[in-house]
């Protein structure tokens, strides 16, 4: 059974495709922070990726060490350059110091593990 984590995020969104389930564990720091960056942006916020298996980070390219694996990010979807902006801009308001960002998403993550106060892109 999927757990309502906040106000507006569910297990199941953070679930890794091969492994149901899974977005029970999410990191509870990450949904503190996902939670505040919605209040601020006040429209809704979609999970791209959240808990990848190890198998599953391997199938799509990620990096061996992704704090996907630990439990401690999400890729949301970022629908145009404004959003990138605002998000991002919101993003560093509510604490997140590890960001990627793409095209279409910005990488999120509350992982102690690596380099901090950093963001990277993935063009």
């Amino acid at each position: 059974m999927h757990t309502q984590l906040s106000k507006n995020f569910n297990s199941k969104e953070f679930d890794s495709p091969d492994i149901k389930f899974s977005g029970k564990n999410i990191s509870l720091d990450l949904i503190v922070k996902l939670q505040s960056l919605r209040d601020l942006y006040k429209k809704p916020i979609v999970i791209i990726s959240g808990v990848r298996s190890k198998q599953h980070n391997l199938k799509i390219g990620g990096v061996p060490n992704s704090a996907h694996v630990i439990f401690q990010a999400a890729d949301i979807k970022v629908n145009n350059s404004h959003d990138r902006f605002l998000l991002l801009k919101l993003a560093l308001q509510v604490g997140f110091n590890r960001i990627g960002i793409n095209k279409n998403s910005l990488h999120l993550d509350v992982s102690k593990s690596g380099p901090q106060n950093v963001i990277w892109d993935y063009y």
